[in-house]
């Protein structure tokens, strides 16, 4: 999570829609239900904003007025585009879950982490061996890299990371890019 931003307005996560709860519409109405449903389905979002707060609205339903109760009326939540939405009673958490180029790139250098990561556990070094970092990827990847170098030398101990083009070392995936990638300690 790269940032926490609170808000009182659930309408900036999602998109609302009002339905008519025919349980309690039905027998009240009778013939006039299809009519009534294509109303509420209508409501603006102020309207909404009253059911949200327990109020009641009226209606003018051929040519007379009708009142309905927040039991009247069923609110439905749709994710807004780009969003991770759930609702548990009167908290919303949206996750934002587009993917800008810094991020993609952030993932790669993580994904290399992960990978020198594992190749320092097979050649058994010790924890606070210092090595050096040789790959050879991409354009991405290597974009990715020189954007986050400190991050990745720091993360792995690293004294240098270098691009190369190398015949040894182990190749791996990272997020879908191919990575050739060789450790020697320091």
């Amino acid at each position: 999570v790269k940032e926490i931003l609170i808000t009182p307005n659930e309408e900036e996560l999602v998109n609302f829609n009002a339905k008519a709860n025919f349980r309690t519409l039905g027998k009240k109405l009778g013939k006039l239900m299809k009519i009534v449903a294509k109303k509420i389905s209508d409501l603006d979002q102020n309207e909404i904003n009253k059911i949200q707060k327990g109020v009641n609205i009226s209606l003018t339903i051929n040519g007379e007025v009708i009142e309905f109760t927040p039991e009247d009326i069923l609110l439905e939540r749709e994710e807004k585009e780009g969003l991770l939405v759930e609702t548990d009673n009167v908290l919303t958490v949206a996750l934002d879950t587009e993917l800008n180029k810094e991020l993609i790139q952030e993932g790669l250098a993580r994904e290399l982490i992960n990978k020198v990561q594992n190749m320092r556990k097979e050649m058994d070094l010790d924890v606070m061996d210092r090595i050096k970092i040789i790959y050879h990827g991409s354009d991405i990847i290597c974009k990715a890299m020189e954007n986050f170098s400190d991050f990745v030398c720091l993360e792995t101990l690293s004294d240098k990371i270098e691009y190369q083009k190398i015949g040894e070392g182990s190749i791996w995936d990272l997020n879908g890019e191919q990575c050739r990638i060789s450790i020697t300690k320091s």
